[in-house]
């Protein structure tokens, strides 16, 4: 059952008590526009407190859809022939998202991403607030700066161009559709999810979550959204451009992260953050998961027949459950651990305490919304605060530019570039799609198809082999080789390998010619 709504008074003119009493109207029912302005300001304050496209990836990315506007949507990738992303087995698993980023293309490469960026982050996290309006949650410009507030990395994660902003926008849909008895929209959004990452476990994740609720709070079985949700998923999976190579990419990408194979240094993002940095960093998005739950032990009768609130409560936990795992999952915890929260405070706040806030004073409560209200804020600017830093600490853009000309200029079509670290791949193909590379995107891509050649390979760019110039040249057959200046041992080993030649030198990179080939 909701809270009864606060009675406004008769207009009277303009008096202190009107005015406090208008304000906590504001904040009890919300402004819509207020509400987009906030966004706006936030998510724009972190995309540009740096030059740079936030996440490596996206370098990869807005590249891909420029490729796409030029040449189609089914795009042979000759870029990584030793990886699981080879010619023949290529897919495109960022497809819809490739798509979205083709219209941004037609301007400067590196500011339409930076633009697509803000306009998606700022769609993902308007859609958290508009949801928290429908279901008629109180004090909503309150909780939308709470999430806004609740993680540096959640704000940093929602401004990367990757597609962690329209998963989270494509999630709050599906959501909102099955609260509200849309179902008939979980087929389109299905096969939308699917197109965008081959990650759509997490809405079959989801929507199981939403079934099982329906057993537990209305003794029934909903097998509408399970034909639907599949439905979806099955005709994207067919209708892909890429089938049937998306079946088989799909089983050997997320695989591997499910049962992590320790010989391969994924991203950081795939590992758990360590509790110290956790608490610092998302201490108040956990303490929304640990708070939502004090209703559903006040109210446990109650909430056992509403499958909202079961759903939502299952939404958070498996959110928060997913984070403790890997720390990319920021990009969901902080947002349904809100809309949990929100939704149970407000349908199930203890009637004593209800009873207590309605006998205030409009001026008293003004008093303790404005409270709140600036220790949101402190803790929205501190935490916009730390995630412009976060974002400034990107390496920057112009790291390869140089080199990668050079390697343009100097080099055959197609010709392989034999690179030291697997995430300078993004920036690398951004600047040349020129020349072809060894390795890139996830580490993962070379194992599954080469496991020693994977191993050979980030051994020789740890500076554990002597004289790299010999494998490079037989077993990679690579006759050019580019590095920044960060692989201090594998520079120190060039240096003594009479066959590794500088042949062009940046301030951040370095390119060598391996001679003999």
């Amino acid at each position: 059952m909701h809270s009864p709504e606060i009675a406004s008074p008769p207009r009277k003119g303009l008096t202190a008590s009107r005015f406090s009493a208008d304000v906590v109207h504001i904040f009890v029912h919300g402004d819509p526009i207020a509400a987009l302005s906030l966004v706006w300001l936030v998510m724009a304050a972190v995309q540009f407190a740096t030059p740079n496209v936030i996440g490596i990836d996206g370098y990869y990315h807005i590249k891909f859809a420029w490729l796409i506007r030029h040449l189609g949507v089914r795009i042979d990738f000759p870029w990584l022939p030793l990886t699981l992303l080879n010619p023949r087995d290529f897919t495109d698993h960022h497809l819809l998202y490739h798509l979205l980023l083709v219209p941004f293309t037609l301007l400067d490469l590196r500011e339409g991403a930076k633009l697509a960026a803000l306009l998606f982050s700022v769609a993902a996290v308007s859609s958290a607030y508009l949801l928290l309006a429908s279901l008629r949650v109180r004090y909503r410009l309150l909780w939308l700066l709470a999430l806004l507030g609740s993680s540096d990395w959640f704000l940093v994660r929602e401004s990367m161009t990757r597609r962690q902003s329209v998963s989270l926008l494509l999630l709050i849909l599906a959501v909102y559709a099955m609260l509200f008895g849309r179902t008939r929209w979980l087929l389109p959004l299905a096969f939308a999810y699917a197109w965008l990452f081959d990650g759509f476990v997490l809405l079959i994740a989801v929507v199981g979550l939403w079934f099982a609720a329906g057993a537990l709070a209305e003794r029934r079985l909903d097998w509408p959204v399970v034909v639907r949700t599949g439905g979806g998923l099955a005709l994207a999976l067919l209708a892909n451009p890429y089938f049937p190579n998306n079946l088989w990419f799909t089983i050997q990408h997320v695989f591997p992260k499910i049962v992590p194979e320790s010989r391969v240094n994924v991203g950081t993002e795939w590992y758990p953050y360590p509790i110290p940095i956790l608490l610092q960093s998302s201490w108040l998005a956990l303490l929304f998961l640990v708070a939502g739950l004090i209703p559903l032990i006040t109210s446990a009768a109650a909430i056992r027949r509403d499958r909202r609130a079961i759903f939502l409560a299952a939404l958070a936990l498996l959110s928060g459950a997913l984070y403790l795992r890997a720390r990319r999952f920021i990009e969901l915890e902080p947002a349904f651990a809100v809309l949990f929260c929100a939704y149970v405070w407000s349908a199930y706040c203890p009637a004593g305490l209800q009873r207590w806030w309605c006998r205030l004073s409009p001026t008293t409560r003004f008093c303790a919304v404005a409270g709140l209200l600036l220790a949101l804020t402190l803790q929205g600017g501190a935490v916009i605060s730390k995630a412009r830093i976060d974002a400034m600490a990107g390496r920057d853009y112009t790291t390869f530019q140089d080199a990668s000309v050079w390697l343009m200029e100097h080099t055959e079509p197609g010709e392989r570039v034999y690179q030291t670290d697997w995430d300078n791949f993004p920036e690398l193909f951004y600047f040349n799609t020129y020349n072809t590379y060894i390795v890139g995107l996830d580490p993962t891509f070379m194992y599954l198809a080469n496991p020693e050649l994977y191993l050979l390979w980030r051994s020789i760019g740890r500076g554990q082999v002597e004289h790299p110039s010999e494998p490079i040249r037989e077993l990679f057959q690579a006759q050019w080789v580019i590095t920044d200046r960060t692989h201090v041992e594998f520079l120190t080993k060039a240096a003594r390998d009479p066959a590794m030649v500088i042949v062009f030198e940046a301030p951040a990179a370095i390119v060598f010619q391996v001679s003999g080939v």
